[in-house]
This record gives structure tokens, sequence and C-alpha cells, in this order.
């Protein structure tokens, strides 16, 4: 499964609903989901932080917090300037 921005344009109720069934769909399942929003972040497993094209971390969500100062900044830049 790949999803490109699969939440991106829809309201936060459809966004939440289509969540909760990908979080169920997901399971025992390889997704690849590219993403902006960090909400969407908190359904995977592993995160791989990308910039131009080149991986710069990988690691679950608490550990790109404790040690990627990249990822660190992400909690605080709104979603629309992450884009």
């Amino acid at each position: 499964l790949i999803l490109d921005e699969a939440t991106s344009q829809i309201d936060p109720q459809s966004r939440e609903l289509i969540q909760d069934a990908l979080n169920e769909f997901m399971k025992d399942r390889t997704a690849v989901i590219i993403t902006h929003r960090m909400s969407t972040l908190q359904l995977v497993d592993r995160i791989m932080l990308l910039r131009d094209g080149i991986v710069v971390d990988c690691g679950t969500h608490a550990q790109l917090l404790a040690r990627c100062p990249e990822y660190q900044k992400m909690q605080n830049v709104p979603l629309e300037e992450a884009a």
C-alpha cells in the first residue's frame, strides 16, 4: 500500500475516520506513507526523514524526537510551511 498525502485535502473529521481505518487495515501489512502531517506519522512503526531525496534519519517517532534536530523542528512548523 502506497499513500501520498492521502488525507491532505479533507476535513478533520474525515481525516480521523480514514486514519482509524488505515490503522486497522495496515496491521500485518507493509505501507509506504508520504506525508507532511505529524498526526499521520503516529500510524507508522518506522519513519524515514528525507531532505532533497536523501535519507536524513530513520527511526520511531520517539527516537527521532530524541536525536534528530530537523525532526524536532518539524514538530513546531505549521503544516502550510512544511509542505
